[in-house]
């Protein structure tokens, strides 16, 4: 037991005398291991729990498709109900529908799509065509205060173009 400790102390020791020369073991560049990893979806997610998370801590919520336009749940880290029974409920702050007017992210009509969660820069970037518009949603949440992003841009094919318009509806 006592070989083991000190065989111990002794490696440590070596590592702290030669380690403080090197890098780190096991040193990652996480810049560039990240940007490898997003997370991407080729067909959109229509349900918000499979829509993607974002947030900086204390605001945040999730973002999902619809046949229209999308989805955006609003919370708040410190937003919750406690009822007579004293057990704490968090609630969602309000919930964003952003209606572009024609059938974007329907399946029927999609002619191609993406959507992206880059895990480097906690954005999400989704792109959508189809015969009636190419749409193009980015959004963010900004790490340092609570301000929440969100870039929609809607380019309308053939007649849609005089008759389209994009709708905001925010409720609780």
């Amino acid at each position: 037991m006592k070989n083991n400790i000190l065989t111990l102390a002794f490696f440590f020791i070596l590592y702290e005398t030669l380690g403080a020369q090197q890098s780190p073991p096991f040193f990652v560049d996480q810049d560039n291991y990240l940007s490898k990893h997003d997370i991407v979806c080729l067909e959109p997610e229509m349900e918000g729990f499979n829509g993607f998370p974002v947030g900086n801590g204390d605001l945040g919520g999730m973002v999902w498709c619809n046949n229209n336009g999308i989805d955006i749940q609003i919370n708040k880290i410190d937003l919750y109900d406690i009822p007579e029974n004293n057990q704490m409920t968090l609630r969602a702050a309000a919930r964003l529908k952003i209606d572009f007017g024609v059938p974007c992210y329907n399946y029927f009509y999609l002619t191609d799509y993406e959507s992206r969660l880059s895990l480097q820069k906690a954005e999400i970037k989704m792109r959508s065509s189809t015969p009636f518009a190419d749409t193009r949603v980015e959004s963010f949440v900004d790490a340092n205060s609570n301000v929440w992003i969100i870039d929609c841009e809607a380019d309308y094919k053939g007649a849609i173009k005089e008759g389209a318009k994009t709708t905001i509806n925010l409720g609780r």
